[in-house]
Order: structure tokens, then sequence, then C-alpha cells
């Protein structure tokens, strides 16, 4: 998605438009929660208690602690469990890290984990719990690795309570901490005397990645998204052979980069920062070509492959209006997703395109429905299906070459804000492609 070049001008204060992005981050990570628990654990009650409890009774922090410190009382305790730290590959770095600076040489040891624990949540708590507490009769030092079981954090403090030897449990990012801390990172936090938190990553970003795991989408590393990104248009462009110089200065942001996108959002004009957090919230990328500027909704790899995409249109010279109509850009936004899509399949071909049923009942709507019934939210929603749909078949046929790709280069160059054009454009190539 392009959006327009925002007004610049100071509407209200930062604090105002902080709590803004605050909120809407809150909403984000709750909607992926609950597509998280359902997956993983089913609708268990005492998963969605305690995952409600941990974000309306957030932990305090007593104050930041220097790295030396940190790892003195890892290696002073018997007991050292680390809370969600399978999500990413960031989480295993951070956890490899901690592990290569103790010193457990002179030390009996044992690593347990509930990775291969196909319990109920309830059960398995009470199985790592039992485990705990029989291991650290038999060994000096004792460390686990816990997924969901973060979750439990009372389970946890019982379990640490029965035993008198030292202990600590490290969480990496937990959400209730990030939303009020969200400018500390990075940052080792003390929450209470057993129990620490890493602050390095928005929890949003795990959740996403643990997202594409579960539904099979390739990601890409949030640490390293500009490489990521320059390779994915630079693929795009040669696959086109498009002359199109790109931007040096473009900036690349996620929902991690909260102190570059506050200060940005604070910049423009009230309307727009409406619209930008409303995106934002939807989870979508989106680039506002006058300022460099490109974020990234999602830490799926074809979604920055489509953005990637939709940058090159606009570098072609012929970009999306400021002000768009649903109604009047119909088929020119239609023709703009298609590429889009198209741009992903070359990044990432087993991106997968709406169904055929899906297109049938959007090109019904179109016939049989008013257009002044369609609400703005079913316009994207058929302006994508039928957009993704084309760009399947356009690849497709590129494929099996039956189309050349000098004559989807020209896509690049036409002017969809002609609508009339765009109209006769998307009819040839639907009728080419589906024929």
């Amino acid at each position: 998605m392009i959006l327009s070049s925002p007004r610049h001008g100071r509407n209200g204060c930062r604090a105002y438009m902080d709590k803004c992005l605050q909120t809407v981050f809150r909403k984000i990570y709750r909607d992926n929660q609950k597509l998280i628990l359902n997956y993983s654990s089913g609708t268990s009650p005492s998963v969605i208690r305690a995952a409600n409890h941990l974000m309306s009774h957030p932990s305090t922090s007593r104050g930041v602690i220097s790295n030396k410190k940190f790892i003195t009382k890892c290696n002073s305790s018997s007991l050292v469990v680390f809370g969600h730290f399978r999500t990413f590959d960031k989480s295993y770095r951070v956890m490899m890290d901690i592990l290569n600076a103790m010193d457990v040489k002179n030390k009996s040891y044992i690593f347990l984990t509930d990775a291969s624990l196909r319990l109920p949540f309830d059960k398995k708590i009470k199985v790592i719990c039992r485990a705990i507490s029989q291991a650290l009769v038999k060994y000096d030092c004792v460390i686990c690795s816990v997924g969901e079981l973060y979750l439990a954090t009372n389970e946890f403090k019982k379990c640490v309570s029965k035993n008198k030897n030292t202990s600590m449990v490290i969480y990496h990012n937990p959400p209730e901490l990030y939303f009020k801390y969200p400018r500390a990172l990075p940052a080792i936090h003390q929450i209470d005397r057993h129990s620490f938190a890493i602050m390095d990553t928005n929890p949003i970003i795990k959740q996403q990645l643990h997202l594409d795991f579960i539904y099979g989408e390739p990601s890409f590393d949030p640490d390293n998204v500009l490489t990521i990104w320059k390779n994915a248009v630079r693929t795009i462009l040669r696959y086109f052979s498009l002359p199109i110089k790109t931007q040096s200065s473009l900036r690349v942001l996620t929902c991690n980069d909260f102190r570059a996108m506050q200060t940005y959002i604070d910049r423009v004009a009230l309307a727009d920062q409406t619209d930008i957090l409303d995106h934002i919230a939807r989870q979508e990328s989106f680039y506002i070509p006058s300022e460099k500027c490109v974020y990234l909704g999602s830490t799926r790899l074809s979604d920055l492959a489509e953005e990637a995409a939709h940058m090159i249109k606009y570098l072609c010279g012929v970009g999306k209006k400021d002000e768009i109509d649903f109604k009047k850009n119909f088929y020119g936004l239609v023709l703009h997703e298609a590429l889009g899509f198209l741009g992903s399949k070359i990044i990432v071909p087993t991106r997968k395109a709406p169904m055929k049923k899906d297109i049938a009942d959007a090109r019904r709507v179109l016939t049989n429905v008013p257009s002044a019934k369609i609400s703005k939210t079913d316009w994207l929603k058929l302006i994508h299906v039928l957009g993704y749909g084309l760009g399947e078949a356009l690849y497709r046929d590129i494929r099996h070459k039956r189309i050349s790709k000098k004559e989807i280069k020209k896509l690049f160059y036409i002017d969809f804000n002609d609508e009339i054009l765009a109209k006769r454009t998307y009819d040839q190539w639907n009728q080419r492609v589906y024929s």
C-alpha cells in the first residue's frame, strides 16, 4: 500500500501520540495472542486466564541491572528458568549467550525443556514443575527452557518457593513489561528477587514470527530487514529488466522501531496520523514516498516482497493518487495489488493465492451488489482477492512461457490512476489468463 504524502505540522503533544501508538500495539498483541493460544492450547480457560491476568496486572521493574551483575546472579543460582525463549532466532541467540557466559564447568547440571510435551496447559505445568523439583535434588544446577509456560508465573513462583536453593526466572520481552517501558531497549530489568526480564525486541515481533511458523510462512530477520529489502528489490528489478534507480536513503521500519515510528508519526498532520495508526493496527505494510519510508506490518517475507513491488511501481513514474476512491479507482487498485502479488511470488514462489471460489464470490459481489452497499472493508477485500488472483495467474503464465516478461514490464509504466485505461487493461489480462 502506498500512502499519500503526509502534510507536515505538529498536532497534539508527543505524549499523546506515544499513548496512541502503545494502544495500537496492545490491540495487535491481544489479537495475535488469541490466534497463538487457540492454535497451541485450544481454548483452555487456564491459558486465557493466565494471559489476561498477565496483561491486566503488569509487572513493575525494580530497575535496570548491568550484564555483569546479571551473569553473577546466574552463576550463583541453582535453578535458572528461561521463559518463552524458543520463538525465533534472536531468542535462541540470547539464551545461548547467557549459557556461554555462565560458569558451570565444575558443577553437575541438567537442561530441561517442555518442547516435546504434548499435554494440555494445566498438566504441562505440573509435569515441568515436578521435573524441576526432582532435578534440584540430584544436580548442582538445573537449567530449564519453557515456551508458553511463561504465562504461569504463579505456578513458577510456587515451584521456586518450595526449594530453598537460590533460583531465578528469566523472561524474554514479557509484553506487560514492554508496554510499560517501550523506550528502555535494550536492557535487563529486575522484576523481583528471583525474576528478570531481558528487553530487546517488541513482543509483537515474536508473535508474528511464531504465527509465520504456525502457518508455514517464510519470515525475514527483523534485525537484518534493510539488507533483505534491498535484495528483494534488486531481484524484482532484475527479473523484469527494469532500469530503475532505488532510493539510497530509504528507511525500512518494523513495529520493533518504536522510537523511529513515534518520532515520525508525531511530525505529520493529525489526519495522516490517524491513517498511519489505522494501517499499523491492521498489521499492514505501506510506503510513503515523500518520506522515503517503508513500514512492514508483519514479518512475512511475502509481505516485504509485495511492498517492494509496490515501491518499484511508484518509482517507474506513475504512483497512486494522494486521495483514493475505492469505487472510482477500483480496477487501478486491483492491478496495483496484482503487480505486488506477482513481485512477492518471484521472491516467495510458495505463497498461497486466493481460492477459485473466493475469486468467483468477489466477481459475484461486484455484479450483483450495488456499490453503495459495499463497505470500505469489503472494497479492500475485493481489491485484494481479485488482485492477488490475477497476480497468481500472471506468475503461472510467465512460468509456463505463455506470457513474456516484457509484456509484464509494460504494466509497471501504465497509469493506474486512469480508471478507464485501468479497466480496459484489467479486462484484457483477465480474459487472457483465465481463458
